[in-house]
Order: C-alpha cells, then structure tokens, then sequence
C-alpha cells in the first residue's frame, strides 16, 4: 500500500461520519502519509512520550493498553482499518497509555503539522473531532458494559460493536467478520477471565446466535442485539441509515 491509498482509506473513514468536499478530498489526497508495519504484540506509541504525528490503522487490530503499576495491563480500547489511535496526541501533551499492535498491523502516520493544516477547512476539523467523540463514546459504553452487564450479555455487546464497525468498514462477509484473538486475549479486552470467557462463548453457542470456527465470528446480529440491549446510535455512523441496521436492530 502506497501514501495515496492511505489518503483513500481515510477520505473512506471520514466519510462514514459526514460529507466531504471535492476540495477536502483533494487537501487530504495531497497530504504525506508515513507507512509502518508491526509485528504482533508490538509498541506502536509509547506512554509518556509526546509523538509529532498520530496514525490510524491500514489492516489489522490494535490496542490501547494501561499497564499498571505491578505490571498488570488494563486494555481500554481496540482499533480496527480506518481508525485513528491517538489523534488526541495532536491535542495533549504527552500520551498517557501505550498503543499496541495485536495482530500484525499495518499504520499509516501523518505530522502534526499536516493535521494543522487540514482542520483549516471546518469540515475536516468538525470530522476529525467526531473521531475524537466517538472514541470517547465507544468507552463509556465500555465502561457501562463492565460495571452492569453479566458476562455473556458484555461479550455479545462487544460482538455487536465490531459487526457494526467492520461492516461499515467492508469487513464484514455473510454476518461473519474475522477476529484473530484468542480467547484468553479477548477475555482480557472485555475483562473477562479466562473461565467466564469459555463460559459465555458456550453460553451464546446454545443460542444459536454466535459460531466461532478459528479466527471467524458469525452472529445472528440482530437476535442478538436484541438479547444484550444493543443499540448503535452511539457509534454515529451516517451509513448505518442506508446499511440495513437502525436504532431498533431490525433486519
């Protein structure tokens, strides 16, 4: 992949959340984007450190993780194609947790200084913060899962996000989307031990609603929408309007 597939892929990103101009489009074509491949379990951006760029994902899954004083690590976010994982680094002065590959991923970087030129156009700044906003409202709910909902009601909550968010990304195929984690891994995204993670797999497999055969995920998505309380209104993604999935689930 080229800079100038990098530039596609975010016009296509910044497109799920509002309309660009041809002049946008050209502004972002004409930026510089730095390509980075990182094996699994790579530091992509480090805590304490105050990068001059931010990066958003190209192909595969990455983290933001906390590792806490003993050591232990507290993943507080999870990234897929088209997403940004720190642009708050153009607003702070240092980041505050580490970004980390966990798969093999490929990123695609761009200066602080580029950033600052394209908010110029009001467009690309108000679509830029919705980045931002959207981040911040896919923790919250996060937060809300891990405080309120039971273990398999937190997993298929997850599961209908990242249907959701993958297949406004195209990476969806026949309600089946790849997730190439392990089980302990994703236990650990969702702060689930590794019991009650076995646990609400099976729990959802005697539905009938979740197949999980390798590294693929099938789910019956609106079924089971409806059995977690799944609602995507919080994603605020326009093209859910024309994609078959409302605010109700319904097919």
């Amino acid at each position: 992949m080229q800079s100038q597939d990098a530039a596609e892929l975010l016009i296509s990103a910044l497109s799920l959340h509002g309309s660009l101009s041809g002049g946008d489009e050209t502004a972002l074509r004409d930026t510089s984007f730095r390509l980075h491949r990182y094996a699994r379990g790579s530091a992509i951006a480090r805590a304490h450190t105050s990068p001059h760029e931010s990066c958003f994902v190209i192909s595969g899954l990455a983290s933001r993780e906390i590792i806490m004083p003993r050591g232990a690590r507290a993943f507080v976010g999870m990234y897929i194609r088209g997403d940004f994982v720190d642009l708050h680094a153009f607003l702070l002065d240092s980041l505050d947790h580490d970004v980390v590959a966990l798969t093999e991923v490929v990123m695609a970087f761009v200066s602080h200084t580029d950033i600052g030129r394209l908010i110029a156009s009001q467009t690309i700044n108000r679509l830029l913060w919705r980045f931002i906003a959207v981040d911040a409202a896919i923790q919250r709910y996060w937060l809300a899962s891990m405080a309120r909902r039971k273990a398999s009601d937190r997993l298929a909550h997850f599961l209908c996000e990242q249907y959701i968010r993958m297949r406004a990304q195209g990476l969806v195929s026949a309600d089946g989307f790849d997730l190439p984690l392990s089980q302990a891994l994703l236990g650990d995204v969702i702060g689930l031990s590794a019991v009650h993670m076995n646990r609400s797999i099976q729990t959802l497999r005697r539905t009938g609603l979740l197949k999980w055969e390798g590294n693929t995920v099938t789910i019956s998505f609106p079924r089971l929408a409806e059995l977690c309380g799944f609602e995507p209104s919080y994603l605020n993604l326009q093209r859910l309007a024309t994609s078959g999935v409302d605010g109700t689930c319904r097919d």
